[in-house]
């Protein structure tokens, strides 16, 4: 029987980084910064560069340190899910695809994104473990958030708080072990 494992992961946290006593400036003028660090536990987080960045460049990124480390080229890979909730690059073509095009992938492997919010990756790391299963891999699953994007100081709670990253998993085929199940609820 043919399972799933994680063949390599790669991560990227893009852009700048901004403190939380510069988020605090912003989001709640005159307040002690320790006091947004003691009550949140961060000190810091990212932001991209929305004139070099998009979620599209940040996935792709993503995806190249995940193929190195699994040892797989991206013309390997048999389908690439995009996970974000904060809202892709466009509508039609998925993002997806422009990541593909980005690998230098052109018609060689299926491509979707996938906006199932904070479930998002394990959803799709679920659904690549059911692809390899069945034959078709290997996958790779890439979560990107670019929140920076959407949040702002007149929502101080998110602002606070969020920051860009992305995440990736290159799932494979295994015959000892892996991926066994997943059960969401």
């Amino acid at each position: 029987m043919i399972g799933a494992r994680i063949l390599g992961t790669g991560s990227v946290l893009p852009g700048r980084t901004v403190s939380t006593a510069e988020v605090g400036a912003r989001a709640f003028p005159g307040r002690d910064p320790a006091e947004l660090v003691a009550k949140s536990g961060i000190e810091h987080r990212y932001w991209h560069n929305p004139e070099t960045d998009s979620v599209a460049s940040v996935a792709a990124d993503t995806l190249r340190l995940a193929l190195e480390t699994s040892g797989l080229q991206a013309h390997d890979l048999r389908r690439i899910i995009l996970s974000c909730s904060h809202g892709f690059d466009g509508v039609m073509p998925a993002t997806a695809n422009h990541v593909a095009a980005r690998l230098g992938l052109r018609g060689q492997c299926d491509c979707f994104d996938l906006n199932n919010t904070c479930m998002g990756f394990l959803t799709g790391l679920d659904l690549a473990a059911r692809c390899v299963a069945t034959g078709m891999g290997p996958v790779a699953v890439v979560a990107t958030e670019l929140c920076s994007r959407v949040c702002s100081p007149e929502e101080p709670r998110p602002y606070a708080i969020m920051g860009d990253a992305s995440g990736a998993v290159i799932v494979g085929p295994s015959t000892t072990g892996g991926i066994l199940a997943s059960h969401m609820g």
